[in-house]
């Protein structure tokens, strides 16, 4: 309803405005992406899962004159490269850009029972390629703070060692936002993240009861999810925790319990 809403709003604001739908849901809500009338079509390539399809697309609809004869001559499908292009195109003689949005990955390893993300092929963007796109923000913009809408940003151990590591080497003057599922964080990973300028954490805690967990098939204890929250409160991070209201089955008693634990 409120991408609806967005797309109405920007059609009544640009006329003439052509809208695609698409990434990595479009499997999971096809038909009701395809009755919105705002919605011009919906899209089945991804520019970072399916570059050569989303290129494909694209050709199709006139707006590239020729294919791309190889994935890394289409690089600003793939990366945050335009991101400085953008900022200097549309943000001239505007008030200076305290905080950019950044797509980093896509994917998450669990397999959650409400999550379409179980489904979904994982991609990544190298960690010196951007280490690079956030120091040429910083340097050329003075962007301090970025928000990664990765789905799982710690998901990955060695990538997010490599990211924290790179960070703290560059010199980069950057606090970071992040999205994160409870089980893969723990002392150490909060200790390397802050350390490298996490100031905000949206995580997913989604259950506190034994049997919603089973069914949620997360991959932890009621006691372990409790100790966990305990645990990340105790760092500067502003915490936004996420929880499954209304699952199938679920008594009001446990909706109650869950309401005031939270």
């Amino acid at each position: 309803a409120s991408g609806e809403g967005s797309c109405r709003l920007l059609k009544t604001q640009c006329h003439g405005l052509t809208i695609w739908a698409g990434g990595s849901a479009v499997r999971y809500v096809r038909p009701l992406l395809e009755r919105c009338p705002d919605i011009d079509r919906v899209s089945d390539g991804h520019p970072c899962q399916d570059p050569d399809g989303f290129a494909a697309e694209l050709y199709e609809a006139g707006l590239l004159t020729a294919l791309p004869a190889h994935f890394a001559q289409f690089p600003q499908l793939t990366t945050n490269r335009l991101m400085p292009a953008f900022l200097h195109e549309h943000l001239r003689g505007e008030q200076p850009v305290k905080a950019v949005n950044m797509s980093s990955a896509s994917g998450c390893p669990h397999r959650c029972s409400f999550c379409y993300l179980a489904g979904t092929r994982p991609w990544s963007q190298p960690v010196d390629s951007l280490i690079a796109d956030l120091t040429a923000l910083q340097e050329r913009y003075d962007v301090r703070y970025f928000e990664f809408s990765d789905d799982n940003f710690p998901a990955d151990p060695a990538r997010l060692e490599a990211f924290c590591a790179a960070v703290q080497a560059s010199g980069l003057d950057a606090n970071w936002f992040c999205l994160s599922s409870l089980d893969v964080l723990d002392q150490r990973v909060m200790d390397r993240m802050c350390a490298s300028g996490l100031k905000r954490m949206y995580v997913g805690v989604d259950g506190i009861y034994s049997d919603r967990i089973g069914e949620l098939r997360k991959p932890y204890t009621t006691e372990a999810a409790r100790a966990q929250v305990d645990m990340l409160r105790a760092y500067p991070v502003a915490l936004t925790l996420a929880v499954v209201l209304g699952y199938s089955g679920e008594t009001r008693e446990q909706i109650q319990g869950l309401y005031d634990w939270v």
